[in-house]
Parts: C-alpha cells; sequence; structure tokens
C-alpha cells in the first residue's frame, strides 16, 4: 500500500503515529479529532518528524475531499462509537485505503465472564472502564465492513503481546493476569478467537461499484 500520507481518526496521544514515524512508515501524518480538547493537547504537546497537521471535524462528515490521504488508521476506535458503520464509512471515503483494529470481545469465554460479572456483581457490560459500547466478533465485523461499503483486502486475528515485569516485582496479581494470558494463549491456538478474547486488524478499501468496475 503507497503511504505517502496517513491520517489516524481518533488519534488519541498519538502514540500509533509516533512510532510509525520512528519506522520512516510515511512521510506526512495527519490527526483527526472531533473535540477541541483533544486538538488542543495534539498541538500543544505532540511532537514527532512528519507530523503535518491537526484535524478537528465530525468523523462522520470531515468535509474533506475523496482520497484526501493515502491511509487512514482506525486503531481502537470503532468500539467506542454509537454509528461505527458511518464513521468507517467517512474513513474509506477520504482515504485510499484504511487499516482498522478492534477487539474480538464477543468471544465464548468473553461472554461467560460477562454473564458471571452481571450475576455476581450486578455489573452490565456496557459499564466499562474502557468505555466500549460495541462488542465484535468476527461476523459483526465483516458486516460491519460490508456495511460500511467497504472490503476487506487482508485481515488477522491476534492476541496482544503480553508485557512482563522483573519476577521479583510480581505479586499474586501479577502472577493471575500472566497466569490468564498464558492460558488465553494456549486456548486460542487451539480453537481461534471464536473462543478467547482476541484483537482483530484488516486492511479494508471502499468496494468498488458495479459502473466503476466497468470502466477500462
Amino acid at each position: 500500500v503507497h503511504r505517502e500520507t496517513v491520517v489516524e481518526v481518533g488519534a488519541g496521544t498519538c502514540s500509533v503515529m509516533a512510532r510509525l514515524a520512528e519506522l520512516g512508515f510515511a512521510r506526512k501524518f495527519f490527526a483527526l479529532e472531533t473535540s477541541a480538547s483533544a486538538v488542543e493537547y495534539i498541538r500543544s504537546k505532540v511532537r514527532f518528524p512528519g507530523l503535518a497537521g491537526v484535524y478537528l471535524a465530525d468523523s462522520t462528515r470531515t468535509g474533506l475531499s475523496d482520497d484526501s490521504f493515502d491511509l487512514g488508521i482506525l486503531s481502537h476506535v470503532l468500539e467506542h462509537l454509537r454509528d461505527p458503520a458511518a464513521v468507517l464509512r467517512e474513513t474509506m471515503r477520504i482515504c485510499r485505503s484504511v487499516v482498522l483494529e478492534v477487539p474480538l470481545e464477543d468471544s465464548f469465554l468473553g461472554a461467560v465472564e460477562w454473564i458471571l460479572r452481571q450475576s455476581i456483581l450486578g455489573t452490565r457490560r456496557m459499564d466499562n472502564r474502557s468505555g466500549h459500547i460495541q462488542f465484535f466478533n468476527l461476523r459483526r465485523t465483516r458486516e460491519l465492513i460490508a456495511a460500511a461499503g467497504g472490503r476487506r483486502i487482508r485481515e488477522r486475528a491476534y492476541r496482544s503481546p503480553r508485557e512482563t515485569d522483573e519476577p521479583e516485582r510480581w505479586g499474586l496479581a501479577k502472577f493471575r493476569t500472566v497466569l490468564r494470558s498464558d492460558l488465553s494463549e494456549l486456548v486460542f491456538a487451539a480453537v481461534g478467537p471464536r473462543v478467547v478474547l482476541t484483537n482483530y486488524g484488516a486492511l479494508v478499501q471502499r468496494a468498488r461499484s458495479a459502473e466503476a468496475r466497468a470502466k477500462p
């Protein structure tokens, strides 16, 4: 994928783009945020080579031209939105290609965990510290891409790498986290993302219309 210009929608602290800049991934990076405070933070605090601009815009109607950027990034954004298809559709319109990443939380073990949480603690799934209001699985994510008018070029479900501390710093809570992660890795290797909480990444593009495909 050609990537002269990259825009991240919902860039936050721009940590993703900053890392890509370190790797020489693209020449120019742009951030698009929906809140004035987020834009102000980026403009005043964020510095890395290649950061070329920050947009304050409605992510469903940006006002930008078609194919303004070579690549768009939606990294752990769609699960926070009431209308993720609208944001994905607009991002695909202003970008030639889009990379999206979402957690696949609607897995078998994920559902069991939240049933237990609700039964024991009275906690609803929507009342989570991450602010997630959409809970994806493989089927639903693929349906979202299609509903937004996109097509999948590449896709992958994967477990996030676990960060470990030195053993002497581990306590019981840390040990439980590590044990749970390692067991999940084993289950994921055996049965895949429909059972274990994983992440999903895809490279997508706007699906060409029949009229466009017919043109030479």
